[in-house]
């Protein structure tokens, strides 16, 4: 079967995101028998809907009536309702790699969940660790 790969990172300071995601979609795709035929990359946030490569991928899914290989759910969204949109899109096929061919929607909503809280930590520890730095720098 034929199946595309969409792969994301937040920075370009996530130096070798890309090859890590790669290296599990391939690994996926020899198991269970997907050639990829395409790949999709962006460095952009998880929790931004307006992503053009994840939107394309899905166009070329729909129109090829191919699925898209994502390395984990986080990849895909870490917002739940973004997520959860796409997930329940029955003209688009999802496989997430890290989970297998089993993974069920109540396993993938639950993840997306997951890392929309952990964005959520992250952005709050990232703010904290600025305000701490302009207080102890203010000629900065």
């Amino acid at each position: 079967m034929k199946a595309i790969a969409y792969y994301r990172k937040s920075t370009d300071k996530q130096g070798c995101s890309f090859a890590r995601q790669q290296v599990i979609v391939e690994s996926f795709a020899g198991l269970n028998d997907l050639e990829i035929v395409k790949e999709f990359t962006e460095t952009v946030s998880g929790r931004s809907p307006g992503r053009p490569q994840l939107l394309a991928a899905i166009e070329y899914a729909r129109t090829h009536k191919t699925p898209i290989c994502i390395s984990s759910v986080s990849r895909l969204s870490r917002s739940v309702s973004f997520g959860s949109s796409l997930l329940e899109d029955k003209s688009i096929q999802f496989f997430v790699c890290d989970l297998g061919m089993q993974a069920d929607s109540f396993m993938l909503n639950v993840l997306l969940a997951v890392a929309q809280k952990e964005a959520e930590l992250t952005s709050r520890r990232t703010k904290q660790a600025l305000a701490v730095i302009k207080r102890d720098n203010p000629e900065k």
